[in-house]
């Protein structure tokens, strides 16, 4: 079996999807259940908020990042994940620092979207996310305008505040409709956190949800350690 070591806690509440979601999809094929590490990074919260909020101060994030994959790797890890798009900004400073193999959330939706041909993508994510590039590989991205894309970071802070409302989903319903009458094929969910969120269903266009397919491609990861 691979074992599998999540960088967690960013935030909790997408880990804990992460895990629980995986393990539903590893006993539809199993009998037992599979081996995950997980590593809750230990961090200011005032930092999160500085990140989310002012696009400042990521940087300090690194060296929580870089003990957790240590941590991980020592504890037996095959391979590792992070279910957080914001900070892949640091994806290959951690594969520097990992002796095992570090699973890219970014590079796994720009997979998926290039083998379904999708055109033009809107793109909903924190502004370090949007201005750090991630999802432009070749890919034309429709972004909300810069009073929406404002209102968003209000969203996530309020969802790490468990302080979220209904107003704060309409929003988002909004947003995506209108990133879809903007032209977009499809629309990534770019951070872990928004599914709290998002309405998934009942939709004439497609949802990418990076979470979703980070669990997929590391459940696939894991069962190919199980043919061994």
């Amino acid at each position: 079996m691979n074992v599998f070591g999540v960088i967690g806690g960013l935030g909790p509440k997408a880990t804990s999807k992460f895990y629980l979601d995986t393990i539903r999809k590893y006993l539809k094929k199993c009998e037992r259940y599979p081996q995950i590490l997980v590593d809750n990074v230990s961090f200011p919260r005032k930092l999160e908020q500085e990140i989310i909020q002012n696009c400042r101060n990521e940087n300090e994030m690194l060296p929580y990042l870089m003990k957790s994959v240590r941590r991980l790797n020592k504890a037996g890890a095959d391979f590792l994940v992070m279910p957080c798009n914001t900070l892949h900004i640091f994806i290959e400073d951690l594969r520097r620092e990992s002796r095992v193999p570090v699973l890219s959330i970014i590079d796994e939706t720009i997979r998926l979207i290039k083998q379904n041909k999708y055109k033009k993508i809107g793109l909903l994510a924190t502004s370090k996310t949007v201005e750090s590039d991630l999802f432009e590989n070749g890919i034309e991205l429709i972004l909300p305008d810069e009073e929406e894309q404002n209102e968003i970071s209000g969203i996530e802070l309020r969802i790490l505040k468990h302080q979220v409302t209904e107003k704060d989903r309409n929003f988002m319903d909004k947003i995506i409709v209108k990133l879809s009458k903007r032209g977009s094929d499809a629309i990534i969910i770019g951070c872990t956190d928004l599914y709290q969120v998002i309405n998934f269903k009942d939709r004439e266009f497609d949802i990418i949800d990076t979470l979703e397919i980070l669990i997929n491609s590391s459940f696939e990861r894991m069962m190919r350690g199980e043919s061994k």
